[in-house]
């Protein structure tokens, strides 16, 4: 008997309970049985991603959990095989719609799909469950809360980047198809403006917290004045919003900059890649088309707390029964998310960068000031490309 293939993804229950039960459902009878060796997941922090290489996780796994910013430095390695070498061409085309939002396109680089979304995230607003705060529609009102309740935003490397370039995204969305170095500084300015106003209010327990550890926070029991009520801008985790948990998380729409805006976020979600080692057979291939299959994106992964990647998920109030309406509250933030560049380089100028923004953040630097070194920053780093 062959050996059973080897994933890897990521530890929390948003990446590990889905594929744990997909990759049951693989073994058992039914529409989501897969004629194959079985596959075995391990799982590592977000964190280990940045410490291990791609490039060695490439050679010791067959299917790899990836982020779309971390693209460009994947195939620069050469750790990934483009899906249009593996899958039958009518396979990727009827793939096309799938997805909500930008999910796929975000997959697709020089010209090639290099994995398939599995995960659909974005930066959304989180409010506790059981506050008596409205969920805050546009910044102009988060401001009106913060000398009234606790509200924080993540700054943690890279978010203090993230959560700048949502802020510009709700304020001037036509800055995504221009580039990173091109945002207008009047832009830039308006959003570290806010950016600084909000972080200035934050208690320090919360300083240098990312989406993860805040949302955490939020739903502790705790002593009144020292729980979070709101996180206007962070990275959706629909497991938080479950109705069986006695402190849950209610999830909305990113805020917009005017009632009549859109939304601002930043696009964000897994995708799952074929590695070096997993296209040396066509064994993968059965799991990572189960894995995106209609049925299971509704039901295995929606049902264990992942965040379904296909739109006839997002678009069924069946969905996000047990979830608190997390699909329907938050699907425009989905659809609009501001997608970042893929090209190699971008996992440093997010790390670099949001140090950059938050040093100038605590040290009180004229926003202008932080705009040109970012902008300076991204010239560095990314070239024409930023």
């Amino acid at each position: 008997m062959s050996r059973p293939l080897r994933g890897m993804t990521w530890s929390h229950p948003r990446g590990l309970d889905p594929a744990l039960a997909l990759a049951v459902a693989a073994s058992r009878p039914g529409s989501l049985a897969v004629t194959g060796p079985g596959i075995d997941w391990d799982h590592q922090p977000l964190s280990g991603f940045e410490s291990r290489p791609i490039d060695e996780l490439a050679d010791d796994y067959d299917l790899v959990v990836i982020d779309h910013p971390g693209l460009g430095d994947a195939i620069a390695a050469g750790a990934l095989v483009p899906l249009e070498g593996l899958m039958p061409v009518g396979d990727l085309e009827e793939m096309q719609g799938r997805f909500i939002g930008r999910s796929l396109e975000s997959y697709m680089y020089g010209g090639c799909t290099w994995a398939l979304p599995i995960d659909a995230a974005c930066q959304v607003l989180a409010v506790r469950a059981d506050t008596a705060m409205p969920a805050p529609g546009t910044w102009a009102e988060v401001l009106e809360l913060v000398d009234h309740f606790c509200v924080a935003l993540p700054t943690a490397h890279p978010h203090s980047l993230l959560t700048f370039l949502g802020i510009c995204a709700a304020i001037d969305p036509g800055f995504s198809d221009e580039g990173l170095a091109r945002i207008p500084k009047n832009v830039s300015r308006q959003a570290l403006e806010l950016f600084a106003a909000i972080a200035a209010a934050m208690p320090h327990r919360l300083l240098l917290k990312d989406p993860i550890e805040l949302l955490e926070d939020m739903t502790r029991e705790s002593q009144e004045g020292e729980r979070t009520d709101l996180i206007p801008l962070t990275f959706g985790y629909i497991t938080y919003a479950s109705v069986h948990r006695p402190r849950a998380v209610v999830f909305r729409d990113a805020p917009r900059w005017t009632i009549e805006g859109l939304p601002g976020s930043v696009l964000g979600g897994t995708g799952l890649a074929v590695t070096r080692r997993g296209a040396r057979s066509l064994a993968p291939l059965p799991y990572l088309k189960q894995a995106v299959d209609v049925w299971a994106q509704a039901s295995v992964v929606a049902a264990a707390g992942g965040h379904a990647s296909t739109r006839a998920a997002w678009l069924d109030p069946q969905t996000g029964r047990d979830w608190r309406d997390f699909y329907a509250s938050t699907r425009l933030s989905q659809e609009h998310a501001w997608m970042r560049p893929r090209c190699p380089g971008w996992i440093r100028f997010q790390t670099d960068s949001s140090r950059l923004i938050y040093t100038g953040l605590s040290s009180d630097v004229p926003p202008e000031d932080i705009a040109t070194d970012l902008s300076e920053l991204a010239a560095r780093l990314l070239g024409t490309q930023a």
